[in-house]
């Protein structure tokens, strides 16, 4: 959906699409995915009020912003939504 968004808004000669989840280490690791559309996540999801669990999870691969954003690049904003691990994207 994301790359057909890119596209249809014309933003495909400036945009750089990655397939990966960010965090502090590069790895594969379990992807969570939640009961709605966006609210997937690295780390286990509470379904529930204590029960942790999730009903589907699927391996990915994560990358470290200094891998993908060239280090000679101005970034004036980063807009992260990654479900409680925003700590993790900017170490």
């Amino acid at each position: 959906l994301l790359a057909q968004s890119i596209f249809i808004n014309g933003h495909a000669s400036i945009t750089e699409l990655h397939t990966a989840a960010v965090s502090s280490q590069p790895e594969r690791k379990k992807l969570f995915l939640g009961g709605v559309c966006g609210h997937h996540s690295l780390y286990k999801l509470a379904l529930g009020e204590n029960l942790v669990t999730s009903l589907q999870s699927v391996e990915v691969e994560v990358v470290t912003l200094d891998q993908v954003v060239p280090q000679s690049l101005k970034v004036n904003l980063i807009k992260i939504d990654v479900e409680g691990a925003e700590l993790d994207v900017l170490e």
